[in-house]
């Protein structure tokens, strides 16, 4: 099988793949929850992805000899932001927000959130995985420190966007895009993968039938900080960073979505492509 066959089968894969997750998700009661309009949507969205995404690298990374660092610690971030967003995704309350909520939860109510065990499970996960693909050397220091960052910001990034429909798919494609752009030789298709595997899944998105949840949003987002990490010059892995510091620092103290709406340029390009709610509704 010569490298140009296995294309139209990574670009195909996806539309099979990701609509049987779907039906498979949309079966799972326990995955129910309400959406900002009070309907019942299917959370964890993102597993359909991330086992449609798990198959193209299986059928394309054999042919990339030089991709096998690259695919590895995606596969190995992505799994485990994934497992851990599933943690929120069955078990979270939702009454915490943000870090400084999930630390105010701990140190006045004495309450260890799911969000909490999320985070620090991420940092921990980011490094020892970082750590082993770095091989232990400690003059990598800095570069650990910005791979780790990139990677925790990234998925809670992402986890933050998710509360609209689109909104978070949005802003991964055009992360993707920029990624694609700037990244080192075949090294950006693999995210180029990444990006088909949520063509299928979008209009479950879009249609407000679906969320990403806890577990695809930490699954996409940390997938992508994995690669900017790993595929990317250093000045594009410092403007995210800093893109996803500044979004980080404002949720903090004020809600994305009031933000959003008084900007008629963001507004629009939140629902472009939505599908309103009937009257019904």
């Amino acid at each position: 099988m010569g490298l140009w066959s296995i294309i139209p089968m990574v670009i195909l894969f996806p539309f099979a793949v990701v609509p049987l997750g779907m039906l498979a998700l949309m079966r799972c009661d326990d995955l129910l929850r309400l959406n900002f309009r009070g309907q019942l949507v299917t959370t964890s969205g993102g597993i359909a992805i991330c086992a449609s995404f798990a198959l193209q690298l299986a059928v394309a990374c054999p042919f990339f000899v030089n991709l096998t660092s690259v695919c590895s610690l995606m596969v190995l971030v992505g799994t485990w932001f994934l497992s851990i967003g599933l943690v929120d995704d069955f078990y979270g309350d939702g009454l915490w927000r943000g870090l400084v909520g999930h630390i105010r939860a701990l140190l006045y109510h004495r309450r260890v959130t799911t969000g909490l065990i999320k985070a620090i499970g991420g940092v921990i996960g980011a490094t020892a995985i970082i750590l082993w693909q770095a091989k232990g050397d400690a003059k990598l220091l800095p570069n650990w420190l910005l791979g780790v960052m990139l990677i925790c910001l990234s998925a809670n990034g992402i986890n933050l966007l998710d509360k609209r429909p689109s909104r978070a798919l949005k802003v991964f494609w055009a992360l993707c895009a920029c990624s694609i752009v700037v990244a080192h030789g075949n090294e950006r298709f693999t995210i180029a993968m990444l990006m088909v595997s949520t063509l299928p899944y979008a209009p479950y998105d879009f249609s407000c039938r679906a969320m990403l949840g806890d577990a695809g949003a930490n699954f996409l987002g940390a997938t992508l900080g994995s690669f900017i990490w790993m595929a990317t010059p250093f000045g594009f892995q410092l403007s995210v960073l800093v893109l996803w510091i500044g979004l980080h620092a404002y949720a903090e103290r004020r809600s994305l979505t009031e933000a959003i709406a008084k900007s008629k340029v963001l507004s629009w390009l939140d629902e472009v492509g939505v599908k309103r709610a009937s009257a019904s509704n």
